[in-house]
């Protein structure tokens, strides 16, 4: 198919870019000026310029497309425009990405613009999927395990939040550029809605051990009251202003996120690799992994 990639140059959607080619695939990547298309440059691919804040440049973009495949988060308020766009242009076919976040008990304005973007895509006229990953991990740039890794590998010790036994289940980038591909194909897929998560959850003081091991250092870890925790994150949000942690993301670790996928696996073909394997392939890839 003819398909228009929006986040074509993003963590994730760089490499939803080699899937489609792989799979046979013609690809557009719909792209703001000045974006840096290193990581898919030299592929075979054709760009056009945009931007999600003008709705109506995605039209020159979708014209003679079959398909459009967003790997742009819907938590910026962007997801009504391009539904709007993909009727107007004609195209039907369409693969959103969502996110597990909005099963939170935290206020969150990411979380209502998120179920406000999933209601417009349900309510149109589009044959939708939607995808749910949980945290993305798998290489460079993915601002999660990326820093975990490089902290285990730095780090005298990690700090854990409380006795750090509430569940994480973080989801390799590879097994999210496969399944949304196969969403494209798979008839069962329409107007669906997937959770995507790892292959099974860890406990966070398992995750930091297991990172620890993955570039192989002897874990050490200290427990840190919750209470403290956050505290501290306001602190650091009062005296940076791009601070490394926010107040919000210290008491999001204090909910489970442990999702089933057997949706998923039925009618995509979802088979995530296990979280123990993925550390070790993304510390291969940051050039922090021991052999083994």
């Amino acid at each position: 198919m003819r398909v228009l990639l929006v986040g074509a140059t993003g963590f994730t959607g760089r490499r939803i870019a080699r899937e489609l080619v792989g799979c046979g695939h013609h690809v557009r990547c719909f792209v703001r000026r000045g974006s840096d298309r290193g990581a898919i440059a030299g592929g075979p691919f054709e760009f056009v310029v945009g931007d999600l804040d003008d709705p109506a440049t995605l039209l020159p973009a979708l014209r003679g497309a079959e398909a459009l495949v967003s790997a742009a988060s819907i938590g910026f308020g962007h997801g009504p425009g391009i539904v709007g766009a993909c009727e107007t242009a004609g195209v039907r076919r369409a693969v959103f990405f969502g996110s597990t976040s909005i099963f939170t008990a935290l206020p969150s304005a990411a979380k209502e613009t998120r179920i406000a973007a999933e209601d417009a895509i349900r309510d149109s006229g589009l044959e939708w999927t939607i995808l749910r990953p949980t945290m993305i991990y798998g290489g460079p740039g993915d601002r999660n395990v990326e820093r975990l890794l490089r902290a285990a590998a730095r780090w005298p010790a990690m700090p854990v939040v409380g006795r750090g036994s509430r569940l994480v289940q973080p989801v390799f980038v590879d097994d999210l550029a496969v399944v949304a591909v196969r969403a494209l194909d798979r008839d069962r897929a329409r107007r669906g809605v997937y959770v995507v998560p790892g292959a099974r959850a860890l406990s966070q003081r398992d995750l930091f051990r297991e990172a620890f091991l993955a570039v192989g250092r002897r874990p050490r870890l200290v427990s840190v009251p919750a209470s403290l925790a956050v505290r501290g994150a306001r602190m650091v949000e009062i005296l940076f202003p791009k601070p490394p942690v926010r107040a919000e993301q210290v008491l999001r670790l204090l909910e489970d996120k442990d999702f089933e996928f057997h949706a998923a696996r039925r009618d995509l073909g979802y088979d995530p690799v296990d979280p123990v394997k993925g550390l070790r392939i993304e510390a291969e890839r940051l050039g922090l992994g021991v052999a083994r």
